[in-house]
């Protein structure tokens, strides 16, 4: 892909990013169980690339980690984040 920008494009998928992460839902919920089942320092999680951090926030709850770490280079993927999680601080890093 020439000149591909990859906060250009999220930016654009931000407003149908929970449709796509429905879709994935199974997938998803696959994966994170065998993290349950497998992870054993839960004191902190980061991830990266975390888009509107549901599943990251989901999955920290469930593994009662005491520090999350999200990230994630879409301004309105922050947006996403932050209408759903009040509460939550996130680092400008551009």
């Amino acid at each position: 892909m020439k000149n591909f920008n990859s906060i250009k494009f999220y930016n654009q998928y931000a407003p149908f990013y929970n449709r796509y992460a429905n879709i994935r839902r199974i997938y998803h919920n696959s994966i994170d169980n065998l993290i349950i089942k497998h992870v054993t320092d839960k004191h902190s999680m980061i991830d990266i690339g975390s888009a509107d951090g549901v599943r990251a926030t989901r999955l920290a709850k469930e593994l009662e980690v005491s520090e999350l770490y999200l990230v994630d280079s879409s301004p309105n993927m922050h947006k996403l984040h932050l209408s759903r999680f009040k509460n939550s601080y996130l680092a400008d890093i551009s």
